[in-house]
């Protein structure tokens, strides 16, 4: 006995259920794309409100309280002000004897010195709050030095920035001034931005192959998801679908005629009567739950076989004659329009007759 359905019937099964899997796969792209637009939307509503830090005035005070007095609920609130809108620029720094100069803290102390701090301030017009040990930073990445800076206000920030960036430009640093300074940047940026600019390549070239990745895995998902829907909706529909389970017993066979349903009607009515009425020599039984005006001419032109109509056409196997005998039994079933109860109740009372069974598929 065929357990799995064999290439053809898969074919006619994914054909027949096109129009429910192009739906799905519809659906599911829907489904993606608004989850994915609602995503990026929540992600920008995020982004988009900013964070409330306190002032450089409460700043101030935090920082002018002895270290033992100050709280750790006031120094992570500090460290968040500053932190935020922090403007930077990488440079670094190379001797002609010594090569690159990779000590930090040496170039953290030059450019934090009194009289460097002072040409700073004089630049912005501004003078650095809280204090440059605070507001300036400085870090060593693979002997690149970036300089942040970070007051708690984003225009000073840029202003404080941009003063910093010329004094290392033009040599006006004592400590660089037998030095060669490169600059990585064209200006202060803001750190997020000076991130995106470093790494736009790769996020680039990462984001296509993510782009394409998703792409096929959704089309997989949504192809994979409408044959299960239309397989469920095959198991649950309460008409026969393609696919569906016929034979009861061994001797069962099954006829495929659903390219009859794009014929023209006379051609239809002749296929069908053709596919009933032969071989001629036999007594049969044709059971259909749908309209008779179809099957009606076997009746008037069939022969009688013992006093037995050759062709008797049934809704019932309850309504016929107790006495007929018929070699064959035709059961005509017509996809997702024959009732799968019907067709279950007909072939329980056939199991009385001895008569083979042919199932027509239309």
């Amino acid at each position: 006995m065929e357990i799995l359905p064999t290439y053809k019937e898969l074919k006619r099964f994914l054909n027949y259920n096109k129009k429910t899997i192009l739906l799905s796969i519809l659906a599911v792209f829907l489904l993606t794309v608004t989850l994915v637009a609602y995503n990026i939307y929540a992600r920008n509503q995020s982004e988009s409100k900013k964070q409330d830090y306190i002032s450089q005035e409460e700043i101030l005070t935090i920082s002018e309280k002895d270290p033992e007095n100050v709280t750790l609920e006031e120094l992570n609130s500090m460290n968040e002000a500053l932190e935020a809108d922090r403007y930077e620029f990488s440079f670094s720094v190379e001797d002609e004897f010594q090569g690159i100069v990779s000590n930090q803290y040496v170039i953290y102390s030059a450019i934090t010195q009194e009289e460097v701090i002072e040409k700073v301030e004089a630049g912005a017009g501004i003078q650095i709050i809280p204090n440059p040990e605070l507001a300036i930073t400085l870090v060593n990445d693979n002997d690149i030095m970036k300089v942040s800076i970070g007051t708690g206000n984003q225009e000073q920030n840029q202003l404080i920035a941009h003063a910093y960036y010329d004094l290392i430009s033009n040599g006006n640093i004592p400590f660089f001034s037998n030095k060669t300074v490169y600059q990585y940047d064209p200006a202060p940026v803001l750190e997020e931005e000076n991130w995106l600019e470093s790494a736009g390549t790769q996020l680039v070239n990462i984001s296509n192959m993510v782009i394409i990745i998703g792409i096929i895995g959704v089309i997989i998902i949504a192809v994979i998801i409408g044959v299960l829907v239309a397989i469920v909706k095959s198991v649950f529909q309460k008409t026969v679908p393609l696919m569906y389970k016929l034979e009861t017993e061994t001797t069962d066979k099954v006829l495929q005629y659903t390219k009859l349903s794009k014929m023209g009607e006379e051609e239809f009515h002749n296929s069908l009567t053709y596919a009933v009425s032969q071989p001629e020599n036999k007594r049969k039984l044709v059971l259909s739950d749908q309209d008779f005006s179809i099957l009606n001419q076997y009746d008037s032109d069939s022969m009688e076989i013992s006093d037995q109509p050759r062709i008797v056409v049934s809704k019932e196997v309850s309504n016929l004659n107790p006495s007929y005998v018929f070699d064959e039994v035709i059961v005509l079933v017509k996809l997702n329009t024959t009732a799968k109860s019907w067709y279950h109740n007909q072939r329980i009372q056939l199991k009385r007759m001895s008569a083979y069974v042919t199932v027509i598929v239309y």
